[in-house]
């Protein structure tokens, strides 16, 4: 139990911002070329300075094609236990979000749920829902890992005191207050999947594209 507190605990005070430290990961691991990690790294890290270059918004296509390759490189760290399932309608590729909005949750997932020798299985499910007359967007980050801890779950769920208590401003609280930005009314719900792991579901009005520089 003391475990799973800790594991929770971590995967909110990571800093997504800096793809690098799986990079270290997998030079130390001697099955893996050098070179490889090098190319690979090379291409994450000029997608990822880019995404955040951009400014405050990309859109939902960006942010799936930088979780697809972060997946895709974590995967050589931890070959045959991996597995991304995104289910997303072309017509939804050109919503707005923020930044590395997917990024963080799959990242904590990867690093902390990977148990070699099992498949754990990370999914996103973007839907677009009508609610009062306005198209919103419901994605649903799920996994087959083991879950959030009860005390962890606790703080999540209640997200708007956890959020305001941070003195620094990273992981879940940095994407919640990025977000919310931009769209006040967006609402994070965080649980354990009946049969699965972790979920984490956010939704937020449905607008297309626009850039905002900042």
């Amino acid at each position: 139990a003391d475990i799973r507190v800790n594991r929770s605990n971590r995967r909110n005070d990571r800093n997504i911002d800096h793809p690098l430290d799986l990079r270290d990961d997998l030079i130390r691991d001697r099955r893996v070329d050098h070179y490889t990690v090098s190319s690979l790294m090379f291409c994450l890290k000029r997608q990822t300075d880019g995404t955040l270059s951009s400014g405050q918004t990309v859109s939902l296509l960006e942010e799936l094609k930088l979780v697809k390759n972060y997946v895709e490189l974590s995967s050589i760290r931890y070959p045959g236990s991996l597995r991304l399932l995104p289910s997303c309608e072309e017509s939804l590729h050109n919503a707005t979000v923020v930044p590395l909005m997917l990024l963080n949750f799959v990242e904590n997932t990867v690093k902390y749920e990977v148990v070699m020798g099992k498949v754990l299985d990370i999914h996103i499910d973007v839907t677009a829902r009508e609610k009062n007359q306005c198209t919103r967007l419901h994605i649903c980050i799920w996994d087959t890992g083991r879950g959030f801890s009860e005390d962890m779950l606790a703080v999540l769920q209640n997200l708007d005191t956890y959020v305001n208590s941070e003195q620094e401003h990273i992981g879940i609280t940095n994407v919640v207050l990025r977000l919310r930005q931009i769209f006040p009314d967006a609402a994070f719900t965080f649980c354990n999947r009946s049969g699965a792991g972790a979920q984490i579901t956010i939704d937020f009005p449905y607008v297309p594209f626009f850039r905002i520089d900042g």
